[in-house]
């Protein structure tokens, strides 16, 4: 899979999910987005978490691209959440 996404060091140039291949992700799925993040925007990421059965979004408010630089105990603690929650016994 990694490399169908990845070519070199960025992503495959038009590289695209449609919305039915994102439906069939059945793995719980956590977005990370840092507000003041240049690529996209909190309206993309909303869709594409609604879009995957067990996808949620969190909010970093006032992070970059890469918002565990900014903020690593917010990230930390959304991660760790996010992880007890989905854990299955």
């Amino acid at each position: 899979m990694v490399c169908t996404v990845v070519k070199g060091k960025s992503y495959r140039p038009g590289l695209t999910f449609e919305d039915a291949e994102l439906a069939a992700i059945r793995q719980p799925t956590l977005h990370v987005y840092g507000t003041a993040d240049p690529v996209g925007s909190t309206d993309i990421w909303r869709r594409v978490a609604d879009l995957l059965p067990r996808g949620e979004l969190r909010l970093v408010e006032g992070a970059g691209h890469m918002p565990w630089f900014d903020d690593p105990g917010h990230v930390a603690a959304q991660v760790s959440s996010f992880l007890a929650g989905t854990v299955t016994p």
